[in-house]
C-alpha cells in the first residue's frame, strides 16, 4: 500500500485510537461492518485498514474515542464484532511516509504540472479502490436523468448552467469522508470539498471539453478514478476576439485507476479538459482497452457572484462567455 498514515501511542487522551486485534490478517472483518460498529460511538473522521493485526480509526471528537476506549480497554470488557480487542490512544505522526517510487506525479505530465495538473498514483490500493467501488454499486443512490448514471452527495450540481446548485441534496457518505480526509492530511486538496459528483462511465464513453465553473467553484477540483483508468486531453485555449476562443493545443494523459488528478490555476480556469469516446487508449504504443469507469469528482461550493466574478482569470471566465456554461449534453 502507497499511501500510510504513521501513528505513535501515546499515554494522553485523544481522538485517534490503536485497533488491536482488527486487521487483514486476523479474519474477514468488511471496512464496512467495522465502520458500521464504530460510527455508533460518533462521527468517524478517518478509518485506516491495516493488512497485519491492527488498525486505526480518528473520531471528530475525542469524547467519543474517549467512549470507545472505555468501552474496550479493560480486560473483561465486551467483544466487539465476536472478538476480544485491544484499545490504546494514538496521535497522528507530523511526519509522512510516501513511497515515491508507487506514489508520485506522473513523470510523463512534468509539463503539465507546471499549468496546475497533479496526479497522484495508488491514492487507494487495489482493495480498497474495490470497497469503495462495491459500496457505491450497493449503497449509492444512482441517478438516471442524464446520458450516463450519476450520483451527488453535498450540495447538487445544476447541469443545464454547469454550476453547483446552492441546495443541500444529502450528506456525504462516511466512506467518502474517509478518502477526502486523506487527500486533506496529505495536502492533496486544500479546502474540505462540499460537492461530490460520481460519474459512471461505460467503456465507449466520454465527456465534451469543457471548463468547470469560475464563479461556484472553489480553486481547485479533484478527481478519483475507480474500475479502470482513461486517457484525458486537456486542451490550451486561445482568445480570438472579445467574445470567442479558440482551442490552440491538446494534451493527451492517462489517468490510472486508483489514483486521484487535481487541477488548480491555469489548467483549473482557462484550459478545457475533456474524454473522448472511445472503447482503446493508445500509451506509447500500447493499446489499452476501458473498462467500466467510476470518478469521484471533489469540489468546494463558493456563493460567487455571476455577474461579477472575482477570480483572476477574467478572459476564460464563464461570467463573461455564456456559451461556456451550455453543454447540455456532457457525454460525447
Amino acid at each position: 500500500m502507497s499511501f500510510k498514515t504513521l501513528y505513535k501511542h501515546t499515554n494522553d487522551k485523544s481522538k485517534d485510537l490503536f485497533l488491536g486485534n482488527i486487521g487483514k490478517s486476523c479474519g474477514k472483518l468488511s471496512e464496512n461492518l467495522i465502520i458500521s460498529e464504530l460510527i455508533k460511538y460518533g462521527d468517524v473522521e478517518n478509518f485506516e485498514y491495516g493488512e497485519g493485526s491492527h488498525s486505526f480509526v480518528s473520531f471528530k471528537n475525542i469524547e467519543d474515542a474517549i467512549k470507545l476506549y472505555e468501552k474496550y480497554s479493560s480486560s473483561n470488557s465486551k467483544l466487539f464484532l465476536g472478538r476480544r480487542i485491544k484499545v490504546s490512544f494514538s496521535l497522528i505522526c507530523k511526519s509522512k511516509i510516501i513511497d515515491s517510487k508507487q506514489w508520485s506525479i506522473c513523470s510523463s505530465i512534468n509539463t503539465l504540472h507546471n499549468f496546475g495538473l497533479n496526479i497522484y498514483n495508488n491514492i487507494l490500493d487495489d482493495g480498497e479502490g474495490e470497497e469503495l467501488l462495491d459500496w457505491i454499486d450497493k449503497y449509492g443512490i444512482w441517478e438516471e436523468g442524464l446520458s450516463r448514471r450519476v450520483q451527488h452527495y453535498g450540495f447538487g450540481f445544476d447541469y443545464k448552467n454547469k454550476i453547483i446548485s446552492p441546495e443541500w441534496v444529502r450528506d456525504i457518505p462516511i466512506k467518502i469522508e474517509i478518502i477526502i480526509n486523506r487527500l486533506l492530511l496529505h495536502n492533496i486538496v486544500t479546502s474540505r470539498p462540499d460537492q461530490i459528483t460520481i460519474n459512471e462511465y461505460i467503456a465507449g464513453q466520454g465527456i465534451g471539453p469543457h471548463i468547470d465553473s469560475h464563479h461556484t467553484i472553489g480553486n481547485y477540483v479533484a478527481v478519483v478514478s475507480l474500475g479502470s483508468g482513461v486517457g484525458m486531453d486537456f486542451y490550451e485555449l486561445q482568445l480570438s476576439d472579445s467574445k470567442s476562443f479558440k482551442k490552440q493545443k491538446k494534451h493527451s494523459i492517462y489517468i490510472p485507476k486508483n489514483s486521484v488528478y487535481t487541477m488548480s490555476s491555469n489548467i483549473r480556469y482557462c484550459w478545457q479538459h475533456g474524454i473522448k469516446k472511445r472503447y482503446t487508449d493508445n500509451i506509447d504504443g500500447n493499446i489499452i482497452k476501458r473498462h467500466r469507469r467510476v470518478s469521484l469528482t471533489l469540489r468546494k461550493y463558493i456563493k460567487g457572484d455571476l455577474e461579477k466574478c472575482s477570480c483572476n482569470y477574467h478572459d476564460f471566465c464563464d461570467s463573461r462567455f455564456p456559451l461556456l456554461r451550455q453543454l447540455p449534453d456532457r457525454l460525447i
